[in-house]
């Protein structure tokens, strides 16, 4: 699922905070380590 949430972060349609609670610290590190940032 994290990684449902990472793309379509990375395509722009949401934000790390419309992510699940219980996925956004895993979100937010594969943001991390491609260097996006999260909520962009």
């Amino acid at each position: 699922m994290a990684k449902i949430y990472y793309n379509r972060i990375r395509a722009g349609k949401w934000r790390l905070e419309d992510v699940p609670a219980r996925w956004r610290a895993e979100v937010a590190a594969m943001l991390a380590a491609d260097g996006k940032g999260g909520g962009e």
